[in-house]
């Protein structure tokens, strides 16, 4: 019989998007972009289970790409407010750079009712998952497909990257992608003196290029957002670290999905954040 444990964590697949596949017995998974018309054997294979069995399939495949939880997460009154599981980190489609997703099962002070929903009780219980994609880039900038040329394919399996490397969170493949490639040519501008960063809050003695320049360190990014650029054709991204936002705009050329490499960057700004 289904535990409730492993029927919440089976919602995880309603929430998550593009989690490894079916990978219950794989040290090293390579994901590969289906292909229109072919359909693999293990599709087959699951497609064809009864419900029954379909649920049981995908919730040993969900929990088999589930690393280790650590501990719980609790409120500011030291009540139990989650437990977080991370993914085995997968390949993206894109060269040196891998993915995993971070997944929380979220409890809350909820209300208890019987068959007729009569209030029966309440009680701190799991009401929910959230998700959220991180991810490792191996080198900067990532280069764009073109055609005749391979790159190699970043390894990302359940012992790479390195238990120490650096992930950051971002909306999708494509904005980690993007913003990676703007926030390494924004910085290499302001070095080479190229861009003038600013406006900039004060941070103690430091100018504003200083200070930018201190936090060309991609591995302290923590996540990266959208933001609303002056122009709307423009991209623009925040890549927030501790206590810090810098804030850059540029041109991506026609914002293609394919197009992912900077031509100008515009601005770049830091502002500390509370």
């Amino acid at each position: 019989m289904m535990t409730w444990k492993h029927r919440l964590l089976l919602a995880v697949l309603l929430v998550v998007s593009s989690l490894v596949p079916f990978a219950a017995e794989a040290i090293k998974v390579h994901v590969i972009p289906g292909l229109i018309g072919a359909q693999d054997s293990k599709s087959k294979e699951l497609l064809a289970l009864d419900p029954a069995a379909a649920e049981g399939a995908a919730t040993r495949d969900l929990l088999s790409v589930l690393k280790p939880a650590d501990k719980f997460t609790t409120d500011m009154s030291q009540n139990v407010e989650g437990m977080v599981f991370t993914t085995v980190p997968y390949q993206t489609l894109y060269p040196y750079v891998c993915r995993a997703d971070r997944v929380m099962l979220r409890y809350n002070w909820a209300g208890q009712y019987d068959a007729a929903g009569k209030w029966l009780d309440n009680a701190r219980q799991p009401t929910g998952v959230e998700a959220q994609p991180i991810y490792h880039v191996e080198q900067s900038a990532v280069p764009e497909f073109k055609p005749g040329i391979a790159y190699p394919a970043p390894v990302c399996d359940q012992r790479h990257p390195v238990a120490d490397a650096a992930w950051f969170a971002a909306p999708s493949d494509r904005d980690a992608v993007r913003s990676a490639n703007m926030f390494r040519m924004a910085e290499d501008e302001v070095k080479s003196g190229q861009l003038v960063p600013g406006p900039c809050d004060r941070h103690g003695s430091d100018t504003c290029r200083q200070w930018i320049l201190s936090m060309d360190d991609p591995a302290k990014i923590l996540s990266v957002a959208l933001c609303e650029p002056a122009i709307s054709d423009d991209a623009c991204y925040v890549f927030s670290f501790d206590a810090i936002d810098i804030t850059i705009s540029g041109t991506i050329p026609g914002r293609s999905f394919e197009s992912i490499v900077p031509t100008t960057i515009k601005s770049i700004r830091a502002e500390t954040v509370s």
